[in-house]
């Protein structure tokens, strides 16, 4: 069967990082006390690299590389992301979605993902049984909609924490219905995936 290109918008593969309450506090008195509230936060890192951002809207979104710009049925695409709470933070519980942002829906809904954490490489090598998986399985992914298992990024202290580790799998199924399905033909869609972060 004849492989039909479909293209996955690497440029514009983006990701947002939502913080639950940035910073604020609520003076509580009771017999001479004030309590002042935490100051909740994280941030990401992208590629294996070393500057750290806290993303509050699409347009603001580090960006992923993949290791392709193109996907046939079968092929994934593999990124890696690094999450760690801000200095002073409680320790959060994050979980991830991704989301098409294009106009090719038939593609965005086409793709699915698999997260795992602690891989020591991104790579397909990091996909096996004893990995920890978020979202999807060794065998398959999830639609990019799905919402993954939490995991929890530790306190902050004076200085941000050692960060958490994912690795992202991106694949088009190897199915009939995808071979043959002309309107996903030369299609692209940009992603993007959300960090939705709570304090305990």
């Amino acid at each position: 069967m004849a492989a039909s290109g479909l293209l996955l918008g690497v440029a514009a593969v983006g990701l947002t990082t939502t913080n639950v309450v940035a910073t604020w506090q609520d003076p509580i008195f009771g017999e001479g006390a004030s309590f002042r509230a935490a100051n909740i936060g994280f941030e990401l890192s992208v590629n294996g690299g070393t500057q750290w951002t806290s993303a509050p809207t699409e347009s603001q979104a580090a960006t992923m590389a993949l290791n392709t710009t193109s996907l046939t049925p079968g092929v994934s695409a593999y990124s890696r992301v690094d999450l760690r709470t801000t200095a002073g933070s409680p320790q959060v519980s994050v979980t991830v979605k991704g989301t098409p942002t294009g106009a090719s829906a038939p593609l965005g809904d086409a793709l699915r993902y698999t997260v795992i954490k602690e891989a020591t490489s991104c790579t397909a090598d990091a996909f096996g049984p004893t990995a920890t998986y978020l979202a999807g399985s060794a065998a398959q992914g999830v639609g990019l909609q799905q919402v993954s298992t939490s995991f929890v990024l530790p306190a902050g202290t004076i200085v941000p924490r050692t960060p958490v580790s994912l690795c992202f799998r991106t694949t088009l199924p190897d199915t009939l219905a995808v071979w043959t399905t002309s309107s996903l033909r030369q299609q692209s869609t940009p992603l993007s995936w959300i960090f939705q972060g709570t304090a305990p």
